[in-house]
């Protein structure tokens, strides 16, 4: 049988809790934040990888 946590002991273990699960402890804002600078850099990462001048993508030789 588990033994009872002492103040301290229950103390760090939710604050070690909290610092390996940030998410869990994040405020709504802070998530709805988080999406946002994601889908901007998504949306950043697709328009610097086009091709353009709409040449189409040529692929490598084949070593055979």
């Amino acid at each position: 049988m588990k033994r009872k946590l002492t103040p301290r002991e229950w103390l760090d273990d939710l604050l070690e809790y909290e610092r390996t699960h940030p998410i869990a402890f994040a405020s709504p804002g802070a998530l709805r934040e988080a999406r946002l600078i994601a889908e901007l850099e998504k949306a950043r990462r697709s328009l610097r990888r086009a091709r353009r001048n709409g040449a189409p993508h040529r692929r490598q030789a084949a070593v055979g």
